[in-house]
């Protein structure tokens, strides 16, 4: 078999998205754009996730959160834990397995908080990262009062490969990315 040769300048992905003018559209994401948005991730996110990491993703796989974070758990030989955010808000206790990370939504973080007061996460879940929107200043100080870890918030834009911005979670700077 002849395998075409694929160059980084081709588009790899089409992302459908709607989030920054609410009308549907489909966002060329090209191979080298790609590679950058995850190079600059493992840039952030340095030591913090570690080979053979174990990333839960309550988030759909066609949002680009979730398909971003796959491409890091391939390159560190890891695995992308895949659940809905209503079986993660039927059963919290899904956060006391020993995952390394959870990506979430601002609103999932919040509706997590409200369902119970005693939230419980395993010893080796500290890294949670967030898009989609940006986090409130009292939603950062529950979710640290009752986890002890803070919410890692990105900005990004689905055309942009996603990631723009992020927090490096060793120098957490609550409002930022």
């Amino acid at each position: 078999v002849e395998w075409p040769v694929a160059l980084s300048s081709d588009i790899a992905l089409l992302q459908y998205t709607s989030g920054t003018t609410g009308r549907p559209k489909g966002a060329l994401l090209t191979h080298s754009s790609l590679l950058a948005s995850l190079h600059q991730g493992q840039q952030v996110l340095g030591r913090t996730i570690e080979m053979g990491c174990q990333i839960l993703c309550p988030l759909p796989m066609q949002h680009i959160m979730g398909v971003t974070n796959f491409l890091l758990c391939v390159t560190k030989r890891g695995c992308l834990v895949l659940t809905s955010i209503n079986n993660l808000m039927e059963h919290p206790e899904i956060l006391e397995q020993p995952y390394d990370a959870m990506l979430g939504i601002p609103l999932l973080y919040d509706q997590l908080l409200k369902k119970t007061n005693d939230l419980k996460t395993s010893k080796t879940l500290k890294l949670f990262l967030c898009g989609g929107g940006p986090i409130s200043l009292s939603l950062h100080k529950e979710w640290y009062a009752q986890t002890g870890h803070f919410i890692i918030e990105g900005y990004g834009l689905s055309e942009a490969s996603p990631l723009i911005a992020a927090t490096p979670p060793n120098r957490v700077k609550i409002g930022t990315s």
